[in-house]
């Protein structure tokens, strides 16, 4: 935590290595979040230069120093503009990103990542965030800028949903 304020600080002071510094460990997780959220890749990379240009931009407005989070909801704000532009919900295709938990052979998680594409916008946002990011419940009613208690709805609506498809398809 102290390498990540002094990270920080430096960033704000204009070291872009600094900035790189924070980014980069969070590159790979946030980019496949970026394409569970878009449904595609080519809309997951303008949402993730734009996040990361937001985020150079607005290094001096991180008062307290939890980059993953701050950037976090930074691209998630990105992705709902490149919803909003598109004019649709998006529909997760044929990749999501690996959950944190990598348990389960590669048929049972293209099962889930099926079942994924029949949930909502925002209870697959839920899902991604909890079990793709391995965020607290806490941690994404803050990033969706919603209450506890809707970010813990649309979680568990999301979860209920995926488990009832997915006994129905005895996926699971």
């Amino acid at each position: 935590m102290e390498d990540q304020l002094r990270l920080v600080r430096a960033a704000q002071r204009g070291d872009k290595e600094a900035f790189l510094g924070l980014v980069e460990p969070l590159e790979d997780r946030l980019f496949q979040t970026a394409i569970g959220m878009a449904g595609n890749r080519h809309d997951a990379e303008d949402i993730w230069q734009n996040t990361v240009l937001q985020a150079w931009r607005k290094i001096g407005t991180l008062r307290q120093p939890v980059f993953k989070t701050w950037i976090t909801r930074i691209l998630l704000n990105e992705a709902k503009q490149v919803m909003r532009r598109r004019g649709y919900d998006p529909v997760v295709q044929d990749w999501l990103p690996e959950p944190v938990s990598h348990d389960g052979d590669v048929s049972t998680r293209l099962a889930v990542r099926q079942l994924l594409a029949q949930l909502t916008a925002e209870q697959r946002q839920a899902v991604i965030l909890r079990f793709w990011l391995d965020l607290s419940l806490e941690d994404m009613a803050a990033m969706l800028d919603v209450p506890l208690s809707t970010a813990k709805t649309r979680l568990y609506q999301g979860l209920d949903h995926l488990k009832s498809r997915a006994k129905e398809g005895d996926i699971l």
